[in-house]
């Protein structure tokens, strides 16, 4: 699972690319094909990429003409947030009530009877008295902001080539010293993988290895 605040226009090809590490790394040089499982990636968007009016999208592989699917071991699914409030849809369903809680959490969908969603609160509410880790938030969402504000002005001035730059500057900001440290003690208390690569600008890997040496002791 990924959520991704800023539109890369690379959504499709980075998220192949994770789907196939995630496919093959489950076995090893020498296994049997047989053991590998299905693999289902799922990306929340806060804006609008597929060409498609509804907000969730799902993708397998099919034959072109006969439209028979070859497999099911790949199953891709894309989220629009901006979709999804356009649409404001009846909260009947689990998938409905997590966005509703991603884009307006102050609605109360925690009365609502889904167990993980309260959960998803308790942590963000123990995250939110941690005055490192709202730090470390304010400080992502600055990045996120001037990154956002330099692709806009970079568009308009038809210097586009300075975007690249702008990118690799605002990723060695975001390396500061005691970055792991504070995605441990995030992952300790709950956090999801992707909220702690967002709030720390870690790489998804690293925090994955991190919260492997977590469970482990």
């Amino acid at each position: 699972m990924e959520i991704q605040l800023i539109n890369r226009y690379n959504m499709i090809n980075r998220t192949l690319f994770y789907w196939s590490r995630l496919y093959s790394n489950q076995i090893k040089k020498g296994e049997n094909y047989k053991n590998l499982n299905k693999t289902i990636t799922i990306n929340i968007l806060n804006f609008n990429y597929i060409d498609s009016k509804k907000y969730h999208t799902t993708y397998h592989l099919w034959e072109d003409e006969e439209k028979t699917k070859l497999t099911d071991i790949l199953e891709i699914h894309f989220i629009e947030l901006p979709k999804f409030l356009d649409e404001n849809p009846e909260l009947n369903n689990s998938l409905n009530m997590w966005l509703a809680f991603l884009t307006k959490p102050e609605k109360g969908v925690s009365e609502m009877g889904e167990p993980a969603i309260r959960k998803a609160i308790t942590v963000l509410d123990m995250l939110s008295r941690d005055p490192e880790t709202v730090r470390l938030a304010e400080l992502r969402m600055k990045q996120i902001l001037d990154e956002k504000s330099m692709v806009e002005g970079a568009r308009e001035e038809g210097k586009i080539e300075g975007i690249a730059e702008g990118r690799a500057v605002g990723k060695a900001e975001g390396k500061a010293e005691g970055m792991k440290e504070i995605a441990k003690n995030a992952l300790r208390k709950g956090a999801d993988i992707s909220f702690v690569v967002e709030i720390t600008g870690l790489k998804e890997e690293d925090v994955i290895i991190l919260k492997d040496e977590i469970d482990k002791h």
